[in-house]
């Protein structure tokens, strides 16, 4: 039987904060597999973020948001055959689902790979999508941040994929797992000179990166306290408040700006995600709730305070160098926190001064 070289696709349709904490499992599976042809499987809206990662050969973007609102139109009947062409042409050896969702799974069995691999069923968000897989993989217990159970499905994959794949050609390279990720990022000198040339003609120099929104309110902190944090930045620490976010964020950040006494934050509104990821290297500091802007902050190296309420850092947490967490004493944390909170009391407790006191 002939060698042939090995093509795999990664499955990580969404959040923006999950695929940011998939990308040291994908580094791992890089840097152990240096001849593979690695493809990865994204959500149209969330591909730019992956355009920022070096090594992936090629990104497929399903619009699944809008598959679901029109599940029987032909623009989506189409939009699903014409993936399910591109995949199948690509002759994938493998697909692992970092998803663990019903969608995800049945992606990966359209892809035509020959090996479909996930979590197996009670570390799946929908147990059923296991069925659709043959190997199951179980993550390590004993590391509760979601970044090692991403890194374990890649540590089980390399672990078995020769007896899997016998009939492909397949290199291991002995590679250490580790959740830096930070070698995944170059620099882009365009965005950096726009993001520079912009704050240095508004006449700001050291910076605090705020981003001022999140997908679940729940997760902000209270405006009159960002505010507060705004105000004590500039007169303690002579750093500019900076605020960042799209759509509805920047609504936000005009409450945060009226509320302000002292200092008059600069609300910075960038045209990519490019010249986001910029922005936060230029930073002296990003501050920001469990989003993810602050993942991706974190996985640039920029120095980082993440303060958490409804959700646990021990799980979502970013593991960067410079990573600080902030969260309340007390909290309740009940699953459905983070969606849907009577009064957000745990954030509401949470001071503005105790944040600045995380800066170095």
């Amino acid at each position: 039987m002939s060698e042939q070289r090995l093509k795999f696709l990664i499955i990580k349709l969404s959040s923006f904060g999950d695929i940011v904490h998939t990308l040291p499992a994908y580094m791992f599976l890089r840097g152990s597999l240096p001849g593979a042809r690695i493809e990865w499987l994204v959500e149209k809206r969330f591909a730019p973020l992956l355009g920022l990662v070096k090594g992936i050969d090629k990104i497929h973007a399903a619009d699944t948001f809008a598959w679901r609102r029109q599940p029987f139109s032909l623009k989506t009947l189409r939009d699903i055959g014409r993936l399910r062409k591109a995949l199948r042409a690509a002759g994938f050896g493998l697909a692992v689902d970092f998803q663990g969702l019903l969608k995800s799974a049945t992606l990966a069995k359209i892809s035509g790979a020959g090996v479909r691999a996930g979590f197996t069923h009670r570390f799946l968000k929908e147990g059923a999508a296991a069925f659709l897989y043959n190997k199951r993989i179980a993550p390590d217990t004993k590391r509760t941040n979601v970044i090692y159970k991403n890194l374990s499905l890649a540590e089980g994959m390399i672990a078995g994929i020769s007896a899997w794949l016998p009939s492909y050609k397949i290199n291991i390279k002995k590679t250490v797992a580790d959740a830096d990720c930070t070698p995944l990022f170059s620099p882009n000198p365009a965005a950096a000179k726009i993001m520079a040339d912009g704050l240095k003609n508004t006449g700001i120099m050291d910076f605090a990166l705020i981003h001022t929104g999140s997908s679940s309110p729940n997760k902000l902190l209270p405006v009159e306290t960002q505010a507060r944090l705004c105000d004590l930045l500039w007169t303690e620490r002579r750093l500019a408040p900076v605020l960042c976010g799209i759509g509805k964020d920047i609504e936000n950040a005009r409450r945060i700006v009226s509320l302000c006494r002292s200092s008059k934050p600069f609300i910075l509104e960038t045209s990519s995600l490019a010249e986001l990821a910029e922005a936060m290297r230029l930073s002296y500091v990003f501050i920001g709730p469990d989003s993810g802007p602050l993942h991706l902050a974190a996985a640039l190296g920029a120095k980082v305070i993440g303060y958490y309420g409804p959700t646990d850092p021990k799980r979502n947490g970013p593991l960067g160098k410079n990573a600080k967490i902030i969260e309340p004493a007390s909290g309740c944390r009940k699953p459905s926190c983070w969606k849907k909170c009577a009064d957000n009391a745990c954030l509401k407790s949470l001071d503005a001064q105790a944040v600045l006191n995380e800066i170095d």
